[in-house]
């Protein structure tokens, strides 16, 4: 058993408050063969168990874990840049205790819920292959306020999943304690919250041609599913990975996620099924540049008032924006045009609307006028 250990990294460190284990197998040294018919680790956070074989000319382990994802992030901390940048050049002992109190939590956000896994990986020669599943359940994204309580925060992700999550389902995964009429005005913003995710696929790596390559990679959720397949190659300091495949996005659970995300009454309605095209660069110090191209499209939707006729629209994901090249898409009996690019990185996040025509023999409705034109035409908002 180990008490309070501490796993580092560059910038930062996972804690624990102790981690037990039980060995059972053999370690053959120096001929440096291991055999593993049990290794059961387990933490506050993770529970993982092993078993296989590993030797000179041969890997063959699987692996499980069990994550408590919520109790994970809270365990992730790093260093101030300033710090981090002082220690690295200064590499002096300090007094006082090696817990500075200049380090904070790894960031604002907190994920909740629960990640299950299951992998193999097995090696023959130069081929090294991983092969697996994992699942995340009632996962919640949540933007944390300073000063925030955990009461607070769970009661505001409690509120959240009730739209998503059966009240049975639910008492497995929050504070009974709390309710969620107890959740101020201002508790933590939930950014997103699936049921359940689930990846899987396969990964193979030749250490001989230094390519990697991605096999049937799925990913499955309440509202769509991706199947993507392609590799990665790395030459002298230089990467691209480039997957290819599709999405499917089932409409209407998407808006009722999009609903309570943007705050507006969101409405679509169809299947859309779209090419899907993920490339990402990197050189020796991390990703360079990455791109995401598809297409989001409906049957029909409403959007604040805002009725939409059938529409497939391109969407440009990079690292730093949002693109949507001019659409026309049907709205009543007119017509909108949109087109723009949202920037996020680095912030604060802008639009930039291209000049021209933005619609044309759209009825201004009051609905509309109360929920739209203060943004569009303020001149104009509560138009009679």
């Amino acid at each position: 058993a180990l008490t309070e250990p501490r796993f580092t990294y560059v910038g930062g460190w996972l804690e624990q408050p102790n981690i037990t284990a039980s060995f059972d197998g053999e370690w053959s040294w120096p001929g440096n063969s291991l055999r593993v018919d049990q290794l059961i680790a387990q933490s506050d956070a993770i529970t993982a168990g092993l078993r296989g074989k590993s030797g000179p000319s041969e890997l063959d382990l699987e692996i499980a874990w069990r994550t408590n994802l919520r109790r994970l992030t809270d365990s992730l901390h790093e260093r101030p840049s300033s710090v981090w940048k002082k220690r690295s050049t200064k590499r002096t002992a300090r007094t006082g205790s090696k817990r500075s109190q200049s380090t904070r939590r790894l960031h604002d956000r907190e994920i909740d819920g629960e990640c299950r896994g299951k992998i193999r990986v097995t090696q023959r020669d130069q081929l090294l292959e991983v092969a697996g599943t994992i699942t995340g359940n009632h996962l919640v994204v949540s933007q944390r306020r300073p000063g925030d309580s955990l009461d607070e925060r769970l009661a505001a992700e409690e509120q959240q999943l009730r739209k998503f999550v059966s009240r049975d389902e639910l008492k497995r995964y929050s504070k009974p304690a709390t309710p969620v009429e107890s959740a101020p005005p201002d508790a933590p913003r939930v950014i997103w919250a699936e049921r359940q995710l689930k990846l899987e696929g396969t990964i193979r790596h030749s250490s001989k041609t230094r390519q990697t390559e991605y096999r049937s990679i799925q990913l499955d959720s309440d509202w769509m599913t991706t199947k993507l397949s392609g590799q990665k190659k790395w030459d002298d300091g230089q990467g691209e990975t480039l997957l290819d495949g599709s999405i499917n996005i089932r409409l209407p659970q998407l808006a009722q996620r999009l609903s309570f995300t943007a705050g507006a009454d969101v409405n679509l309605s169809g299947e859309h099924n779209a090419p899907l095209q993920i490339k990402l660069d990197r050189n020796a110090t991390g990703i360079t540049a990455a791109s995401i191209n598809t297409t989001l499209g409906w049957d029909s939707g409403e959007v604040a008032g805002v009725y939409f006729g059938p529409a497939s629209i391109p969407i440009h994901i990079s690292e730093t924006s949002l693109t949507i090249p001019r659409t026309v898409v049907p709205a009543g009996n007119g017509k909108i045009y949109l087109a723009g690019v949202v920037d996020y990185r680095p912030g604060p996040v802008t639009i930039r609307i291209p000049p021209g025509v933005l619609a044309e023999s759209i009825q201004i409705t009051e609905e509309m006028s109360d929920k739209w034109l203060k943004y569009i035409a303020p001149p104009i908002e509560r138009v009679e």
